[in-house]
């Protein structure tokens, strides 16, 4: 078995909220048998962070979403069998998108992340099974 060098992937800590919404994000991923594919709506977003429907709230989201996208680099990185001296990866793709009148956040959770967070790195912001 190889032994895996843990590494400070995060060079600074995340705000509250967004770490919040990573933790909406996982959990709605566990919710939904590990999809890594999701549509939450911004309604229930501003409910959860106690913004009014606005498009200063909207941006407000929208921040927090980049910052998740703070991209890592994880050295000697394996998934699947496949191994990489050196992986850049991100939380999630995101994009806003209208359905029915209702605007949502569709996002794509990248599952090599949730690998390099639960095996690699030293302190993972979230409880990853």
């Amino acid at each position: 078995m190889q032994m895996i060098e843990k590494q400070q992937l995060i060079k600074e800590p995340l705000d509250k909220d967004t770490l919040k919404l990573a933790q909406v994000i996982y959990s709605t991923f566990v919710a939904n048998d590990d999809d890594p594919y999701m549509y939450i709506p911004l309604k229930r977003l501003y409910a959860l962070f106690g913004l009014d429907d606005s498009s200063r709230s909207r941006e407000r989201v929208l921040e927090m979403f980049l910052e998740l996208m703070e991209p890592i680099k994880v050295q000697d990185f394996e998934f699947l069998g496949k191994k990489y001296p050196e992986k850049i990866l991100e939380f999630c793709a995101f994009n806003e998108i209208e359905k029915d009148g209702e605007l949502y956040m569709e996002i794509e959770l990248n599952e090599m992340y949730l690998e390099a967070m639960k095996n690699y790195m030293t302190d993972p912001f979230l409880e990853v099974n």
